[in-house]
């Protein structure tokens, strides 16, 4: 990000996130009145919601300001975030509305619209704000669920629109979670050689393939001032990786990499190792992280030999790989003699053993600068653990080591690595196959208890031919067409071609019997384009026609109504559904609303719907969808689970959706409403909600808009109602020190309650220090996971959870207190103390407090 401007020069309308109406609006436009107009050069309207009455108001405010050359030094504009739980057309109104509004401002160097939801009309709507800037160097398109089709209206008609011959002046490009796939990628791929002066780029979590992101590796080739380049989760395979290579040859001032979850494997890892090291950016390189890319030690030689030049490193990130002992051991020797400037090192999840980790903790216990160690969910026996721990100790770095809750203390490592390597080589007789192929066939083929899925979960793109594969690797032969029986099966995570659906469903899906009653279809058209995603719902739907299913999982998908729609021969007739997930699926209004109409009340109008769970979350349906949901409750009288999170729903939608469970539903054991927005009337009807269900178990309800009154309010409910929960989640609701306080002599009506999560809340140490001086010793006695993160604590709050709460609390095993201001003091005491009751293992990462902050009178 660019600098910002200072606050007399910029323009915003700061506070909490909120529906900002035409009043509303009046009210934020007239803090300016009296101010003499100053010359801006930044705007901002962020994280809230504008109605497009609101919209008007602040354009005609605008123009005002623009009349009386208030603009004339204008150069940054931040939108993002500004249309949340808005109905399509209105949201569309709205972006148009502001955006044309500084229409005639061409001097802007630096846009943001991110976290908005933006397809190519959305795109087309920002027109006025975005088209013929010359001068912009910053832009932002980050989690605007962009299509392939948006992507190229950017790349062609905004960034490129003096033509291909004329290059762009961007330094600044973040294009991250987006729905954009192969099309996008290679869209976007065409900027890059015009852009020469870029310095930061982000391309990640696109959804692109292997074609697309190969198309955008081998553009990057012709970047060569780039400083930090993101190109996270996407599928470059070693193909990819190797262009990626090429490209970093000929980039000397790079400082930070992010190559996570790019499935670069081995071959890609060496040669990008060696082009850091050859194409002189090694030296510089101040961040690198290379996790979840099927890395194995065959790759680590090359990674060392890299690290050795690496002399301002300070981030190595190399966890969820396959390292193993013999992999870790590599690296160690390169960072013990080298890497001196290496702050934090990620290496969990690795199967590495006692050896490996012993060597890893050896090669940076002598640091001066290092700080993080996290070597979590591998497999470090019990006296490894000793041996890495008294090391660091003896070294006054025992507060560098994270947590290892996951870690496998009863997994033995293997003594002899070269006798396991040999054995892996003998080669397997063909009756040894055979045997294994009858014995899959009978497994696989006739009990009616298996589940399907197969083995290999690596991200793909699966053709005909690789679904074949596929297929025959998991006991399935496609030349047969005998029945199968399987009670559930599971598609998901891959990106299934036209021809590859067709295989899978005839070889595959067409055969199955009536034993069926799960399917999973979740992630199954990513990076594919519009018109071939829905093809391939289609043709994997209308093979499963017929089957009277229990659950239906269609998460991770990209469905708009047309896409839902595409599912129909799967979602209907389903007379005994059961379980019904919408997550992730960046549904619409409409889209939502042929969901509640169609399929949940799709045994009549006045029937009752058989669903038990349904679970629609991170949606962009806003108030409509939300509205849609709650009105199809009535229905739903059976209902057990309820999560209705993240879809952009505002107040007077949030409140309906209160009502509708107050008034039709008894029988809930999870209740998630997390970022809904619950003021005034919405609250009432929320906790008298809460109040009527005596089974409910699990309760979220993270950034609801609570405030101190409503969480109390919710409290009081559920103890008025007798609910005795497992889990209660009331993070980022502003509870402050008076909320807090309150809620305490509320928990100690619920003995059952395991983890208490209260995050994000602005609780400062005054009102923690209450909350824990209300809570007696035999409150909370089965407590195992407390979680304050991101509040404003400091030590003397974190020293009374440590000394008066923690004690009395035997089945604890997790607390976290991160991104508070803990002083360096503070955090030595907690950890002393908690070793001393045995718990050291129970304190989560302090990697984001700021102890610098520390307030309080030591």
């Amino acid at each position: 990000m660019t600098t910002m401007a200072t606050p007399a020069t910029v323009l915003s309308f700061e506070g909490e996130r909120e529906l900002v109406t035409e009043a509303r609006a009046h009210e934020l436009v007239r803090t300016y009145a009296d101010v003499a107009a100053p010359a801006f050069t930044h705007i901002t309207l962020r994280n809230k919601s504008y109605t497009l009455e609101a919209a008007r108001v602040i354009a005609a405010f605008f123009a005002q300001l623009h009349a009386r050359e208030a603009f004339a030094t204008l150069t940054s504009v931040d939108f993002a975030d500004m249309i949340a739980g808005r109905p399509e057309d209105e949201a569309l109104q709205v972006l148009a509305t502001l955006c044309d509004a500084l229409s005639a401002i061409k001097t802007l160097t630096r846009i943001d619209l991110s976290d908005n939801a933006l397809g190519e009309k959305g795109v087309r709507a920002c027109f006025g704000l975005l088209l013929r800037q010359e001068n912009l160097r910053h832009v932002y398109f980050c989690n605007n669920g962009i299509s392939a089709a948006a992507a190229a209206v950017i790349a062609q008609e905004v960034l490129l629109f003096r033509g291909q011959d004329t290059p762009t002046k961007l330094e600044t490009f973040h294009f991250y979670n987006n729905m954009s796939g192969d099309g996008g990628a290679t869209a976007l791929a065409e900027l890059l050689p015009l852009s020469p002066l870029l310095r930061d780029l982000r391309f990640s979590a696109t959804r692109a393939q292997r074609a697309g992101s190969l198309a955008f590796a081998t553009a990057l080739a012709s970047l060569h001032k780039l400083e930090k380049l993101d190109l996270s989760d996407n599928t470059f395979k070693p193909e990819g990786a190797g262009a990626i290579a090429k490209a970093v040859r000929g980039m000397p001032n790079l400082v930070e990499l992010n190559l996570r979850d790019a499935a670069i494997e081995d071959d890609g890892m060496v040669a990008i190792a060696d082009a850091l090291r050859e194409g002189g950016a090694a030296p510089g390189l101040t961040t690198l992280d290379v996790s979840g890319n099927d890395l194995t030690a065959a790759s680590m030689r090359a990674l060392a030999q890299t690290l050795r030049s690496c002399s301002a490193l300070r981030v190595l990130q190399v966890e969820e790989n396959e390292l193993g002992s013999k992999g870790v051991k590599t690296l160690a020797k390169a960072v013990k003699t080298h890497v001196p400037a290496l702050e934090k090192l990620v290496a969990n999840v690795n199967e590495i053993g006692a050896s490996g980790a012993i060597a890893l903790t050896e090669a940076v216990a002598d640091k001066k600068a290092f700080a993080h160690l996290e070597i979590d969910g591998n497999q470090i026996s019990t006296e490894g653990v000793a041996k890495m721990v008294a090391l660091l100790e003896s070294k006054s770095k025992s507060d560098v080591l994270g947590s290892l809750e996951d870690n496998d203390e009863d997994e033995e490592e293997e003594e002899d690595e070269e006798d396991e390597e040999e054995a892996e080589k003998e080669p397997t007789s063909a009756a040894a196959i055979d045997d294994l192929t009858a014995l899959l066939d009978k497994t696989l083929v006739i009990s009616p208890e298996a589940h399907f899925a197969f083995e290999n979960k690596s991200r793909e793109v699966v053709d005909a031919a690789r679904a074949q594969q596929l297929l025959e690797a998991a006991g399935i032969q496609t030349s047969d067409r005998s029945p199968l029986h399987f009670t559930s099966i599971s598609l998901r995570g891959k990106s299934y071609t036209d021809s590859g659906a067709q295989v899978i469903a005839d070889s595959f899906l067409a055969r199955l019997q009536g034993d069926l009653k799960v399917v999973d279809l979740a992630d199954a058209i990513a990076g594919r384009p519009e018109d071939e995603a829905l093809r391939v719902l289609t043709v994997m739907s209308r093979a499963l026609r017929g089957h009277v299913l229990d659950e239906i999982d269609l998460s991770d998908n990209a469905l708009g109504e047309k896409g839902v729609r595409a599912c129909f021969d799967l979602l209907i007739p389903q007379p005994k559904l059961r379980r019904l997930l919408f997550c992730n699926n960046g549904i619409s209004a409409a889209a939502a609303g042929v969901i509640a109409q169609e399929i949940v009340l799709q045994n009549g109008k006045d029937a009752s719907s058989t669903l038990e769970e349904f679970h629609f979350y991170n949606n962009m349906s806003g108030h409509d969808g939300c509205v849609a949901v709650a009105n199809v409750l009535v229905q739903c009288k059976k209902l057990t689970a309820l999560r209705f999170a993240s879809a952009r729903a505002g107040l007077e939608a949030s409140e309906q959706m209160a009502r509708s469970v107050n008034a039709h539903l008894r029988d809930l054991k999870s209740l998630d409403l997390s970022d809904c927005s619950f003021e005034d009337e919405g609250v009432v009807q929320l906790a008298e909600a809460v109040s009527k269900q005596t089974n409910l178990q699990y309760l979220k309800l993270r950034d609801a808009s609570l405030g101190a009154e409503g969480a109390e309010m919710v409290a009081k409910a559920l103890a008025s109602g007798k609910i005795q929960l497992v889990e209660l989640d009331l993070s980022g609701n502003e509870l402050m020190d008076e909320g807090i306080a309150a809620l305490a002599p509320l928990l100690k009506s619920q003995p059952l309650l395991k983890v208490l999560r209260l995050d994000e809340n602005e609780v400062t140490s005054d009102g923690l220090k209450q909350f824990v001086a209300a809570l007696d010793a035999g409150s909370l006695p089965v407590l195992e996971e407390l979680s304050l993160c991101g509040n404003e604590i400091t030590a003397k709050g974190a020293i009374a959870v440590v000394d008066t709460l923690v004690p009395s609390k035997t089945s604890l095993k997790r607390l976290e207190l991160d991104s508070n201001m803990i002083s360096e003091q503070g955090v030595s005491y907690i950890k002393a103390a908690l070793a001393k009751l045995g718990k050291a293992d129970v304190l989560g990462s302090l990697e984001e407090n700021d102890g610098d902050d520390e307030s309080d009178d030591e």
